[in-house]
Formats: structure tokens, sequence, C-alpha cells
């Protein structure tokens, strides 16, 4: 007996950008995409849906640099001190999206990309775990 159209269950379908970008991650395997020039910067056109996709290691991290502006992929590795391929394997599984690209304006490639600071403030509960560990 064959269902109905009603009563197939709709968490077996999902969105084409969710099957994209799985497909990406899958295949990549910790390269990056095909075209895209390892010293040149990258950048991000918008934030992902990450409520809809698979997240990776780093992710979060890599698109809050890359939405400060371009980077090359190498650079993005370095300033957040984790491998290259978790860089590589988000940057391909955007790339598959179309949010993400090559930067080809002279500028990015000219300018530097700004060091990240470090927060010397301590917040409230960084405080209260400094107490609570006995470090002064």
């Amino acid at each position: 007996m064959q269902k109905k159209p009603e009563q197939v269950d709709p968490e077996k379908f999902q969105t084409m950008d969710a099957f994209l970008w799985k497909v990406a991650i899958w295949t990549s395997k910790g390269r990056y995409p095909h075209g895209i020039d390892i010293n040149l910067p990258v950048f991000l056109k918008q934030w992902p849906n990450f409520t809809r996709l698979v997240i990776t290691l780093h992710a979060l991290r890599i698109t809050a640099l890359l939405m400060q502006g371009p980077r090359t992929l190498i650079n993005i590795a370095e300033t957040l001190d984790i491998k290259y391929q978790y860089v590589f394997i988000y940057f391909s599984a955007v790339y598959a999206l179309g949010i993400a690209g090559q930067s080809e304006r002279m500028s990015d490639a000219v300018v530097e990309p700004a060091k990240l600071k470090v927060n010397e403030k301590k917040g409230l509960l960084s405080r209260i775990m400094s107490r609570l560990r006995g470090a002064k």
C-alpha cells in the first residue's frame, strides 16, 4: 500500500542548502575547493543559517572572523589556532552554498587583516570562577 502525500514524515525531507552543506563537508576531506587560490583573501557574504545546517568544528568562530572582513584561509587557521583542515572543510561548505567566494579587490590583498585583541577585562562569571579555583 502506497502512502498518501500527507502521510509522509516531514523529518525525512531537508532543504537543498542543508543537503549541499552535508555533501560539501563529506566530500571535501579537509581540502579547499578547486579554483580557490589559498594565498588570496576569501570573504563571506552572509552568516550561514546554522539552525538548519550541520555545524562543523570551529564553524561559528570561523564565521565570526570572516564577517569582520576578508582573510586568507591560512590566516584564519593561524589566527584561531586551529588545523587547516577545519577551515578548508568549512569554506568548502559555504562556497558550495554560494555565500562565500574569493576576494578580487586589490585592497583586500594589500591591507593586512587586523590582529585580534584579547579582552583584558574579566566578566562576572570569570571572576567568580577564579575565586572558586583559588586564583588571585
